[in-house]
C-alpha cells in the first residue's frame, strides 16, 4: 500500500511525522525531501512489550493524532499504554496495526483498522521468483497487495 493510496480511510487528514529521536527511515526518501511524510519505523525485531515503550517514548515529546504500528501485536500494547495515558482510541488517537492476525485486532476494543499481511500470496510470489529466475517481469521489485481492513480505531484528527 503506498501513501496517497485511495484505500486509506476517508478519514486520512493526519500528518505523518517522525520521532525525533528514530533513525531515517529507508524507502521514504521522496516524500521527505518533498516535505510531506515523515514515520517512524522500527527497523529490527521488536517484543511485544515495545509498542508499550514506544508508545509512552513518542507521547513524552509529541502529541500524534495516529500511531500505525509494526504489528498487532505492537498495536495491542501502544492502546494499554494509550489507556494508561487516559487518551482513547480513536477519539484522541487513531490506531493502525499491520497483519490482520488471526483473532486479535478484531476482538480488540475498539476493533482495530490493519493492513492485511498476504502470506499466501507473498509466497506464491516468492516460489514464482525461485521456479522462473530468468523471467524479465520478475527481476525488479515484486509489489503485492496489502488491503486495508477498515474496523473501529481510526477517527479524525482531534482538534489541538
Amino acid at each position: 500500500m503506498a501513501l496517497g493510496d485511495p484505500r486509506i480511510p476517508a478519514r486520512r487528514d493526519h500528518r505523518l511525522r517522525r520521532h525525533p529521536a528514530d533513525p531515517e527511515t529507508p524507502g521514504l526518501g521522496a516524500h521527505r525531501r518533498r516535505g510531506d511524510v515523515n514515520l517512524t519505523r522500527a527497523a529490527r525485531p521488536v517484543p511485544l512489550n515495545s509498542g508499550y515503550d514506544l508508545t509512552r517514548k513518542v507521547f513524552k515529546t509529541a502529541r500524534p493524532t495516529a500511531l500505525v504500528m509494526g504489528n498487532e501485536r505492537m498495536a495491542t500494547a501502544a492502546l494499554l499504554a494509550l489507556h494508561e495515558m487516559s487518551l482513547r482510541v480513536p477519539d484522541d488517537v487513531s490506531l493502525v496495526g499491520y497483519d490482520d492476525q488471526p483473532d486479535l485486532a478484531d476482538n480488540l476494543h475498539p476493533r482495530l483498522t490493519t493492513v492485511v499481511l498476504p502470506h499466501y500470496e507473498m509466497g506464491r510470489a516468492a516460489g514464482r521468483i525461485i521456479t522462473s529466475p530468468e523471467d524479465p517481469d520478475l527481476s525488479g521489485p515484486l509489489m503485492v497487495d496489502c488491503p486495508l481492513v477498515e474496523r473501529d480505531s481510526v477517527g479524525p484528527p482531534r482538534e489541538n
